[in-house]
C-alpha cells in the first residue's frame, strides 16, 4: 500500500511540475479555461455576466479550490489530483500496461499528447469516458453509468451526447431495462442544471452561447495536414482492431462517438485529444505481457521528455524569464514584455476596460488587477451567440467612457481565424489613441 502511495504522490508533483515550468507551448485553452473558474469563484454567473460557451460542469469542479485562494497555481494543483486519480483509474484497468499510457502523456512531439495534461473540459471528457469504460466492464451500477454519462452532457455538450447516446443504447437490444435506468439516472444532473439555469435568470443566455453559436463556430474550419494524415491513419487502424475483435466491446463505441472532437479544428489539439484516447483503447484491448522493470523505466522516459523539451525549451525561449503577478506567480516572459504587463496592470485600476486579442491575456489582466470578466471575455467567432459578430460590433459601439487594450499579439487575416481582425480595426479607426507600446495599443471612447 505504501509503495502505491509513493508512486502516486511522486506522479503529483511530476504532473505539477510539468505543467508549472516545462510543457507552456502546450497549455493552449488553460488561461481560458481558468477564467472560466476564477469568475465562478468571484460570484459571478455564466453566461450572463461572462460568455462560455459549454455546460457548467468542468468550470464549477475546477473552481471549487479557487473560492479559497485564486491563483493560477491552485488551478494546476487542482488538475494535479484529478491526473492522479485519472492514473488510478488506468492501473485500476490495465495494471502494470497503465504506465504506457501515463508515459504517452508527457509525449510532446508529433502527436503532442502532452495537451492533455492541462485543465479544462477537455481533459474532463477523456476521464469521463474512461470512467464510463471502467465502470461498464466491470458490471458496476447502471444508476451511476448513467449518472456519468449525464455529466459528460454537462462537460461537453457537443461530444457528451454522444457518449450518453453509446450508453443508454449500448445494452438496448440485449437488457431495455438497463438503458431505461441509464436514461433516467443521467437526467438527474441535467435537470439540476436546467434548474440552476432558471434560478439564475440565465437559461436563454446558455442556449445563445452554446447551441445558437455552431454557425459561427463551425465557419473556423482549420486543416493541417500532418494532423489530418494521423487522424485518418488512427481511425483506419482504430476500424481494423474494431472488427477484428470478436468481443466488440464499449471502448470502441466511445471512441467512435468521440470523433466529433476534431471539428472544426483539425489541428494539433483537437486531433491529438482523439489520438490519445484511441490510444488507451488500443493498449487497453492489447492482451501483451508488462516487464515488472517498467515503473522505473517509465520514470526514465519522462524525465527524457522533460530534460529534452526544457532543453529545447531553453534554446527558443533563451530571451524568456519567469515572473512573478498577483494570481499568476510563474509567467514566463521577455523583460520588454514584462515591463508592458507591469505599465497595464497599473493603468487599469478604476476604469472600465475591454480588452481586445486573445482571452488568455484578457483573464491575466482581469486577474492580476482583481477585476470581473465581462461579456467581451472571449471575442473569437462562435463566442457570442447567435449573430455574435454583428451584435459583438453594435455593443462595441454602443459602449461610454471606455478603455480598449488591444493586443498586437493576435494577427491572422487567413478566412480560417478565430479572431475577427474587423474589431480592432474598427477601434483604431474611430476612437482616440492615447497610449501606444510596442505590443499594445490603448484606445479611449467617450
Amino acid at each position: 500500500m505504501m509503495k502505491n502511495n509513493v508512486k502516486y504522490i511522486i506522479l503529483f508533483f511530476v504532473f505539477l511540475f510539468s505543467m508549472i515550468f516545462v510543457y507552456i507551448p502546450f497549455r493552449m485553452d488553460t488561461y481560458v479555461n481558468y477564467g472560466f473558474s476564477y469568475g465562478i469563484a468571484n460570484g459571478q454567473i455564466p453566461y450572463k455576466d461572462f460568455n462560455l460557451i459549454v455546460p457548467l460542469f468542468g468550470p464549477f469542479i475546477y473552481s471549487i479550490l479557487l473560492f479559497f485562494n485564486k491563483s493560477i497555481l491552485v488551478f494546476y494543483i487542482e488538475q494535479s489530483i484529478l491526473l492522479v486519480l485519472f492514473s488510478k483509474l488506468l492501473f485500476k484497468m490495465m495494471d502494470r500496461k497503465a504506465w504506457i499510457i501515463i508515459v504517452a502523456l508527457f509525449c510532446p512531439f508529433i502527436f503532442s499528447f502532452a495537451y492533455c495534461l492541462f485543465p479544462g473540459y477537455n481533459f474532463l471528457i477523456l476521464f469521463e469516458m474512461l470512467l464510463l469504460v471502467y465502470l461498464h466492464d466491470n458490471n458496476k451500477s447502471d444508476k451511476l453509468i448513467g449518472f456519468i454519462a449525464g455529466i459528460s452532457l454537462l462537460t461537453k455538450q457537443n461530444i457528451g451526447i454522444f457518449i450518453l447516446l453509446v450508453t443508454i443504447f449500448y445494452p438496448f437490444l440485449k437488457n431495455k431495462k438497463q438503458s431505461l435506468v441509464r436514461f433516467i439516472y443521467s437526467m438527474i444532473p441535467v435537470l439540476i442544471f436546467f434548474v440552476y439555469l432558471l434560478l439564475s435568470n440565465s437559461f436563454l443566455n446558455f442556449i445563445n452561447l452554446c447551441f445558437l453559436n455552431l454557425y459561427e463556430f463551425t465557419g473556423n474550419f482549420q486543416v493541417k495536414t500532418l494532423y489530418l494524415i494521423l487522424f485518418i491513419i488512427s481511425l483506419f487502424i482504430v476500424f481494423i482492431s474494431f472488427f477484428n475483435k470478436k468481443d466488440k466491446n464499449i471502448s470502441y463505441y466511445y471512441l467512435f462517438g468521440y470523433i466529433p472532437i476534431v471539428y472544426p479544428l483539425i489541428e494539433s489539439h483537437h486531433v491529438s485529444l482523439f489520438l490519445f484516447f484511441a490510444f488507451i483503447v488500443m493498449i487497453y484491448n492489447m492482451n501483451f505481457k508488462v516487464t515488472k522493470l517498467i515503473p522505473f523505466i517509465s520514470f526514465i522516459i519522462i524525465i527524457i521528455f522533460i530534460f529534452l523539451l526544457d532543453f529545447i525549451g531553453r534554446i527558443n525561449y533563451f530571451k524568456f524569464k519567469f515572473y512573478s503577478f498577483h494570481n499568476f506567480p510563474a509567467e514566463l516572459l521577455p523583460y520588454s514584455v514584462k515591463e508592458e504587463y507591469d505599465e497595464i496592470i497599473k493603468y487599469v485600476p478604476g476604469k472600465k476596460v475591454i480588452y481586445v486579442g486573445d482571452p488568455s491575456q484578457t483573464i491575466f489582466f482581469s486577474s492580476t488587477t482583481s477585476s470581473p470578466l465581462n461579456m467581451y471575455y472571449i471575442l473569437f467567432k462562435g463566442n457570442q451567440g447567435y449573430n455574435g459578430r454583428k451584435n459583438l460590433i453594435a455593443n462595441i459601439k454602443k459602449e461610454k467612457n471606455t478603455y480598449f487594450i488591444i493586443s498586437k499579439f493576435v494577427v491572422c487575416y487567413d478566412k480560417g481565424c478565430q479572431f475577427d481582425m474587423s474589431i480592432p480595426e474598427l477601434i483604431e479607426n474611430n476612437y482616440k489613441l492615447v497610449k501606444e507600446l510596442d505590443n499594445f495599443s490603448i484606445y479611449y471612447k467617450e
